[in-house]
C-alpha cells in the first residue's frame, strides 16, 4: 500500500531522503536508543537516531516558541535490504512552526527532520 506520493513520484528532496535513508542502513551499526535524543542532539546536522518504538511530532522535544509540524501527508517506498529483502519505509518531513502562544516569536529555528 503507498501513502501519498508512490516513490515515482517523489519529490526531488524526498529522494535525497530516502537515498540517505539507504546509505545509512547500508553502513548501521544496529545501536538502537530506548528514547527520543534531547533536542540539542536530534537537531545536529545529518545526525541519525534509530530509536524504539514509534515516534509522532508530539513525542520530539520542542523549543519554547515552537513545535515540529508535518509538511505534508506521509510517504511509502520500497527500499533494499539485506539478504535480498525489501523494506516498506513509510516517512515524513517536519518543520518547525511557531506555537499559537507565541505569535510574535521570531527566533524560529530552520531546522528540517525526516522521521523514517
Amino acid at each position: 500500500r503507498v501513502h501519498g506520493r508512490s516513490s515515482n513520484n517523489l519529490t526531488p528532496e524526498q529522494k535525497r531522503a530516502v537515498t540517505f535513508l539507504i546509505n545509512f542502513l547500508e553502513s548501521w551499526d544496529t545501536v538502537v536508543l530506548p528514547t527520543v535524543p534531547e533536542l540539542d542532539q536530534l537537531v545536529q546536522k545529518e545526525n541519525v537516531s534509530v530509536v524504539d518504538g514509534i515516534i509522532t511530532s508530539k513525542k520530539l522535544p520542542s523549543g519554547e516558541t515552537w513545535f515540529w509540524n508535518q509538511t505534508h501527508s506521509s510517504h511509502s517506498v520500497t527500499i533494499p535490504a539485506p539478504e535480498n529483502l525489501l523494506y516498506e519505509v513509510l516517512f515524513r518531513k517536519l518543520l518547525c512552526r511557531k506555537k499559537k502562544k507565541h505569535p510574535d516569536a521570531t527566533d524560529l529555528p530552520r531546522h528540517k527532520l525526516w522521521l523514517y
